[in-house]
């Protein structure tokens, strides 16, 4: 394997094939199946050399396990519930969608709503009815904040008088 480094004597950057290496749990330092060798000052102790940010990135991929499916469950932070799960376009996980789904269904929000798409107009109010007797009247994700109120005075522009 490859990776690349600078060497303290000579100030070279250089990559160097060491074979394989292994991080052996009583040391910090990775130990290395052949040694590193600078093109300038030779065969050189791994105290002799600095590992590039380059080099820092190939160890990392070499040394660290982390499975391939790792990132498919928490692929983004939910904004409803803050929960690291698959996520659609909105950032939201499928409960987070589904609450609302009924929120929108609550509010009569017809045009937002994703379960009402395709529905026969006449059965937009049957369908909000079992909404509110299975889920509750109480909207569940949507909230309203409250805003200052803009007081009654205007402010007025002063101007000098020229003379």
């Amino acid at each position: 394997m490859l990776m690349t480094f600078k060497c303290k004597r000579c100030h070279c950057v250089f990559d160097c094939d060491f074979g394989s290496i292994a991080m052996p749990e009583s040391s910090a330092e990775p130990y290395f199946e052949r040694g590193v060798i600078c093109p300038i000052c030779g065969e050189v102790t791994i105290d002799d050399v600095h590992l590039t940010e380059p080099g820092e990135c190939q160890l990392a991929t070499e040394t660290l396990d982390i499975d391939d499916d790792f990132w498919d469950f928490a692929d983004s932070q939910c904004y409803g519930c803050d929960r690291y799960l698959p996520v659609n376009d909105l950032n939201l996980c499928d409960e987070c969608d589904n609450k609302l789904d009924r929120d929108f269904i609550r509010k009569r929000d017809w045009d937002y709503s994703k379960s009402v798409f395709g529905l026969d107009p006449s059965k937009r109010e049957e369908l909000r009815k079992q909404v509110v007797a299975r889920h509750g009247e109480k909207l569940e994700l949507i909230t309203y904040s409250r805003g200052k109120k803009r007081s009654a005075r205007k402010h007025r522009k002063r101007r000098k008088k020229t003379l």
